[in-house]
Order: C-alpha cells, then structure tokens, then sequence
C-alpha cells in the first residue's frame, strides 16, 4: 500500500489547485515486491452477514428492544411491597399521660392486595410490548439488508461504468492510432488527429471520474455494513439478471400478512393491553394491617389489626380509561392508513419495474445491436475512405451513449427489484444479482420480476 499525490484543478471565478493524498492499492494485483495479492472479493450474502452482525442502526434497535422487556418485566413486579410501621400514643402528656408512664407503642406490617385483575393485564401488557419490539427489531433487519443491497448495487453499478470508461479509452486509442496511420497515407488531415486526440483526453477523464466514483461508493457499502474501512477490492454480481415478474394482484393479497401491517396489529394489540390495565386500575385496592401494641402504663400487649380501602369518589380514573381508549383507535387508524400506504407503494414500484423492464428490454433487444453494428460499419469505411472523420466520431459517441444508456437501465431494473421486494416485506435475496441458469427469451412481451 503506498500514497498517491493527486493535484486537482477547479475551473470557475478562481483557480483552485489542491494536493490531496490518496492511499492506492498496487497495481496489477502486486505489492511493492512485485508478488501477487489475493483479491478481496466480497458477495452480496457477505456483506449482508457483515451488516447484521456490525450495522449499530440494528444494535441499537436490539438494545431498545431489551429495554423495553426489561421495563415489562419490571412492571410484572409490580405487585406492591408490605410495609412496617411504629408508632407511639400516650406520651409527654399530663395525668396518666405525663412522661412515658402511659405510652403505647404499636408496631405493625400492613399489605396491599391488588383487585380488579391488575396482574393479569400487566401480564397481558409485557407479552404485547415484548411482541412489538421483536417485530420492530424484524423491520429494522429488512430495512437494512435492503440498505445494504441498493449500496452493494451502486458499487456494482460503479464497477460497470468504469469497465465502459475503459472501453471508451481503448477505443479512442485505436481510432487515434487509426487517423494517424490514415495522415501519414495522406488520407486524413492534421486536424483529424487532433480532434481524435482531444476525444481520448476526454475518455481519459471520464475515465478518472470513474474511478472516483468507485471509490465513494465502496466507502459507502463499507459504512452500511458497519466498517470505517473499504475491506474488499471489488464486488461479485451481474446487472443483467433477470427473473418472472408475478402478478401484481397476488403480491396484493399478501398485503395482509405484511410485517408492517403485522406490527400495526401487535401495536394494536399492546394499546388494547394498556387500556384493559387502566380499566383495571379503577378498582380500589385493599390493604391488611396486623400489628401488636404494647402498653408501658399497664405493661400489657395486644394485637391490633385492620382493613382499609380507597372510596372512588373523586379519582375514579376515568381520564386515563379514556386517554387508553382514544390510544386503540389511534393504532387502529394508523393500521387502515398504513394498508393504503403499502398498496399504494407496491403499486407503484410494480409499475415501475415493468416499466424498466421494457426499456432494458428495447435498449437491449433492437437499439444496442444496431448501434453496434452501425459502428463497426462506419469503422471500417472509415479504413477505406468512404466516410468521413465526424462519421466515426458521431457512430462513436452513440455507441456509447447507447452502451450507457443500456448500464443505466440495468442499475434502475435492480433497483426497481429491491424497491417493490422492500415494499411488499420481503427479505432481500442474497441471489439478487446472479444470473439464472435458465433465462427466458429476451423478447418485448416477456415480463420479468424483482
């Protein structure tokens, strides 16, 4: 591993010339001794393992969610603690009273016992909150995983664009090479040959920016599978695989099963807990007391006992039953908001799928080989004369342009895939970028799937 001082120059009011230093790989796969580095390939399931075991989002999630089972648990205990009292009567008085000659002490433990089934909707309330937090924690994996998926296809999708920079350099050498074989014929002009050579400058930058590119988004991957540090080299994949598309009425069948709308249920279902314990918590509850009393004057004990219990005249609990209502309906409301949200997504991403599917589908189909086999016939009547500099130049950047044209329509294809697999609550597929052994025929009434 060395550095790298790269100088960089921004056109605009002022000229900006800026040292930054980059810490490069060896080139060609060798280090400084010239021996061969094993490449650092990382898959899609590594850097889904990788995510789930270092992500904090999802640490943090799973510490929230033992928070708040310890917290039920704790409410479990609930039960109220015995209490132990003294107390002294008949002392420092006048009379009978004067002194301690006539003081009673009593010493007493009293226990409260709870009424109305507090206890058993706690437990009702612990089990509930214990469910949701196991679904949000389940949310937050998938959200994740699809975090990491989008991530490991922008650096898929870097890795492609630079591989057509490449390219694009290649070919402009070779049609540089090939007006200066035709200018030294006396075929071409001098000014043929520069323009070329600005054209491969250009592909030159292009290139560069390529690999700028790479880079921020591999630091990006990196970070969404929990390191500070790029840990692999490239990424394995392919953009172009493709599988069946499903109905989109069966995918909205499934709409009720959906872990969001599951969660909704679960939250449901806890709110309705908590406003069972506020109803049961209207219900007084009764405290024994027991207790012995010793009398000095006398030098006499007895025991003393008795029971007591709040009268619900002026706190009957009402404003915490009803606020525990109003929460019911809430999650209610919320569950029916978040069922026309899901379809509305699904649907959505659906069309959007089909949509790129279609486009990859004629960019690949019909536009792409036709560009290409009007370039090499525009290449090779350049060779013998019958057409012009611009020609070539002009068939070029099509290519081109169609080639990117073609790449970007694969990265929105992928991305559409793992937009409706996240809106329909599936778990991202760590197969999501292999090719299929058997792919269908690449035809424009053939539909596809994410």
């Amino acid at each position: 591993m060395h550095h790298l001082i790269r100088f960089i120059l921004s056109s605009g009011p002022f000229l900006l010339v800026s040292a930054v230093a980059v810490a490069q790989t060896p080139q060609n796969g060798v280090d400084e001794h010239g021996a061969q580095l094993p490449e650092r390939m990382l898959t899609l399931g590594d850097a889904m393992a990788r995510s789930l075991r270092n992500n904090p989002q999802l640490a943090a999630v799973s510490y929230q969610q033992q928070a708040e089972e310890a917290r039920s648990d704790a409410s479990m205990d609930g039960t109220p603690n015995p209490e132990i009292s003294v107390s002294a009567e008949d002392f420092l008085g006048n009379g009978e009273a004067r002194g301690v000659n006539g003081m009673q002490v009593t010493t007493a433990i009293s226990q409260e016992v709870e009424l109305g089934g507090k206890l058993a909707t706690r437990r009702k309330v612990r089990a509930s909150t214990s469910e949701l937090a196991k679904m949000k924690t389940g949310l937050t994996r998938k959200y994740i995983l699809s975090e990491v998926a989008m991530a490991y296809l922008d650096v898929l999708a870097q890795q492609e664009r630079l591989s057509h920079a490449q390219e694009m350099v290649r070919l402009s050498q070779k049609t540089v090479e090939t007006i200066a074989t035709q200018v030294e014929a006396g075929r071409s002009t001098g000014m043929e040959q520069d323009k070329a050579t600005v054209e491969l400058s250009l592909a030159r930058l292009r290139e560069s920016e390529a690999w700028r590119e790479l880079a921020s988004a591999k630091v990006r991957l990196a970070a969404t599978c929990g390191s500070d540090t790029v840990f692999f080299d490239n990424v394995a994949g392919t953009l172009n695989a493709v599988s069946t598309l499903p109905d989109l009425d069966d995918i909205l069948m499934k709409i009720p099963s959906h872990p969001e709308l599951l969660a909704a249920a679960a939250q449901i279902r806890q709110q309705q807990a908590l406003a069972d314990a506020a109803h049961a918590n209207r219900v007084p509850n009764v405290t024994f007391e027991l207790g012995f009393r010793w009398n000095n004057g006398s030098d006499n004990g007895s025991l003393v006992a008795g029971v007591g219990m709040p009268i619900p005249l002026l706190d009957r609990n009402l404003g915490n039953i009803e606020g525990a209502r109003r929460e019911v309906s809430k999650a209610s409301s919320v569950a029916d908001a978040q069922k026309i949200m899901l379809t509305k997504d699904i649907t959505i991403a659906y069309q959007t799928l089909e949509y790129e599917l279609h486009r990859l589908q004629t960019l690949q189909g019909k536009i792409g080989p036709s560009v290409v086999a009007t370039f090499n016939a525009v290449e090779e009547g350049y060779r013998i004369g019958r057409f012009g500099y611009l020609d070539l130049l002009d068939a070029q950047r099509t290519l081109f342009e169609v080639k990117n044209m073609i790449l970007n329509a694969q990265v929105q294809y992928q991305f559409a895939r793992i937009l409706l697999q996240r809106s329909a609550g599936e778990s991202v597929s760590d197969a999501l970028f292999t090719r299929a052994k058997k792919e269908p025929p690449k035809t424009s009434n053939t539909r596809e799937t994410p």
